[in-house]
């Protein structure tokens, strides 16, 4: 049974001026992440993608990266609670462990959340959390569709895959900063 409840906070999704990160570091960061989800959705037929990031309440999901959901949608997930029932990825973040909707209409985990602004013409939502090496949850991958659908075997090594890179990628950016947070502390 995997352990649930609040997720340990990681600092990744301060895109904001104060981290000790230039604007041009960070918009390099977005969108090189932009970029992996659009090569996901190139391999994905009728896949619209998004990664959510751990906020630092560690009780929300926050900043999303999804260039080809409905603005409406990537507006609404910018704050999505973690806890059981939470859609997918709310959900998938609080059990540690993927979660497979294959119709969003039916499945209980969405039956608070279909009222979300951009998620009509969307059926069925897949999670994957991203899970560093201390078993904190990073992040959330998220893939929509716009019928109901359930994954297959290679769609499921595709998830695998760029959950692994994601992982590498959200590792190398907390060992980046606590090496800026070491020389700050040195310069002061």
């Amino acid at each position: 049974m995997p352990e649930t409840g609040a997720v340990p906070y990681v600092s990744f999704v301060t895109w904001g001026r104060n981290d000790g990160y230039t604007d041009d570091y960070l918009s390099r960061m977005e969108k090189a992440l932009g970029c992996l989800i659009r090569q996901l959705e190139a391999q994905s037929p009728g896949m619209l993608g998004s990664i959510l990031f751990v906020g630092p309440d560690g009780e929300h999901l926050r900043s999303c990266i999804a260039p080809s959901l409905p603005a409406a949608l990537s507006t609404a997930l910018v704050t999505v609670p973690i806890g059981p029932d939470m859609g997918s990825c709310g959900t998938a973040a609080w059990l540690r462990a993927p979660v497979f909707v294959s119709d969003i209409r039916t499945d209980p985990r969405w039956a608070n959340h279909l009222g979300i602004p951009g998620l009509e013409g969307l059926r069925a939502c897949w999670s994957h959390p991203v899970i560093n090496s201390e078993r904190e949850v990073l992040a959330t991958l998220g893939m929509y569709y716009k019928e109901p659908k359930k994954p297959n075997e290679e769609e499921l090594k595709v998830i695998e895959r760029v959950t692994a890179i994601l992982k590498i990628i959200l590792e190398n950016r907390q060992k980046a900063e606590i090496i800026a947070e070491a020389s700050i502390d040195r310069k002061s």
